[in-house]
């Protein structure tokens, strides 16, 4: 996945999260004033948002999630809450998705790091796609700065950019811990009366007469009167059960999670090539480097064509990285 891909779905699943449904009161009232009973498939940061917002609004909300809340394609995000993409109006959206991350910071406890962020290369043919992300927000409130070597080191000590070709900062990005955001929106869910049911596999979306009448699960079956299906890789075998085809792309990469730290810096950094990295607030340092699975390893020869489960022999649950690290060097 390019960087450019990679900004396009992590920066828009991070925002996604705290993003609010606006629906008039009677919307969550079914035929003969019952509550509406809806079903939300998925418990990743998006899906506990959709619950926890529909349960406020007074709808009788089931979750069903397969494994444990945050574990999927949650818990593989950078979660990086930024509006740098090419679309205009896509940016005036995320915009808007960070003023209610502000918020829903503080008073939900969802730990929201506003850090900055820094884009950089030392690669010439780079420039014109690293400068173009900043374009977007030129003559806005949120325009960026441009960056010299040294504003650089000034700005962030522990990056060393090499011979700069271009860079900028951003003051508003953030980031997050996405599995905490997560249990944070399923707490504010179950407050509100949500019932969040795992591990609970959705197997058949049930029909009568062409209309939604619930769904069947490996907990039993549930009526219902709408579905929200919020998954990510799982969606489309699920909906193709029902003649909806959802195509996804298949670009698989690695995320990789170090051991805690000093702390370093409160940023999200873009640097040359394919990395992209931040530090949590526990001091473990969050990045990916590599895109794709390497092809050298047997194990992933599988993973750059289909859905597969890693690699048991790969799943180390930390990865020890105590040597001194200077950022922009690991490549």
């Amino acid at each position: 996945m390019s960087r450019i891909d990679r900004r396009h779905f992590i920066g828009g699943a991070a925002a996604a999260g705290a993003v609010g449904l606006v629906a008039p009161a009677n919307a969550m009232l079914a035929g003969g004033g019952e509550r509406l009973r809806v079903g939300v498939v998925g418990g990743g940061i998006v899906g506990a948002s959709i619950a926890m917002h529909l349960a406020r609004m007074g709808a009788d909300v089931v979750l069903f999630e397969k494994d444990r809340p945050g574990m999927g394609t949650t818990s593989k995000s950078l979660a990086w809450i930024n509006p740098f993409v090419l679309d205009p109006h896509y940016v005036k959206l995320r915009l808007q998705s960070m003023e209610r991350w502000k918020k829903y910071d503080k008073p939900m406890n969802l730990g929201v790091t506003w850090g900055g962020y820094i884009n950089w290369t030392d690669v010439p043919d780079e420039r014109e796609w690293v400068e173009s992300y900043a374009r977007p927000l030129d003559g806005t409130e949120f325009e960026v700065r441009r960056l010299t070597a040294a504003q650089l080191r000034e700005i962030s000590p522990a990056i060393d950019p090499g011979n700069l070709v271009f860079g900028y900062h951003s003051k508003v990005d953030g980031h997050v811990d996405p599995v905490w955001v997560t249990n944070r929106y399923l707490g504010q869910a179950r407050a509100a009366g949500a019932r969040v049911l795992f591990p609970c596999e959705v197997k058949e979306i049930d029909f009568a007469k062409g209309r939604l009448t619930g769904v069947t699960t490996t907990q039993g079956k549930f009526k219902l009167d709408r579905l929200i299906v919020a998954t990510s890789s799982d969606a489309p075998e699920l909906l193709g059960k029902i003649g909806y085809e959802l195509k996804l792309q298949h670009k698989p990469g690695v995320l990789v999670h170090s051991k805690p730290l000093p702390m370093l810096s409160r940023m999200v950094y873009d640097g040359p090539g394919e990395l992209e990295w931040k530090q949590m607030s526990n001091g473990s340092i969050v990045g990916m480097e590599a895109t794709a699975p390497p092809k050298h390893v047997a194990a992933h020869s599988e993973i750059a064509t289909r859905k597969v489960a890693f690699p048991p022999d790969m799943a180390q649950p930390e990865i020890d990285v105590s040597v001194t690290i200077r950022f922009g060097l690991t490549r």
